[in-house]
């Protein structure tokens, strides 16, 4: 969605992932924190409260079904997800995301991923 919100000539998405330590949103877990934000077209303030709702679609194609179905998983996996949007500067898609408890550490590959740390980055989306 973002991507398609955006100028090709000179927009801009960014994608961020961290790791938080200590309060969530929701319970006190540790948490991935990961953040989807553009300089688009923005949202108009009618259509924020129906982003959610199975069918509610802008576009000419498509279902209508795509972040219904990603705030379903979200819930389901014990996150949580928010949207801010103002119309002509852009939107940021919050998605919070309760960190693995007991995963195996070691370096990625075949005997999983490597252990778990801090921190963040931003990178270019293309």
């Amino acid at each position: 969605n973002a991507v398609e919100a955006v100028d090709e000539a000179k927009g801009r998405v960014r994608v961020d992932v961290r790791s938080r330590r200590g309060p969530s949103p929701k319970d006190g877990r540790d948490a991935v924190v990961v953040t989807v934000a553009d300089d688009g077209v923005g949202i108009p303030p009618e259509n924020m409260r129906r982003l959610f709702q199975p069918d509610f679609s802008t576009k000419t194609r498509g279902t209508g079904l795509g972040l219904a179905i990603v705030k379903r998983i979200v819930t389901d996996l014990g996150g949580e997800i928010r949207i801010e949007s103002a119309p002509g500067r852009g939107t940021t898609v919050t998605t919070w995301l309760p960190a693995a408890t007991g995963a195996p550490e070691g370096p990625a590959g075949a005997d999983g991923p490597g252990p778990a740390r801090e921190g963040g980055g931003t990178a270019p989306v293309t």
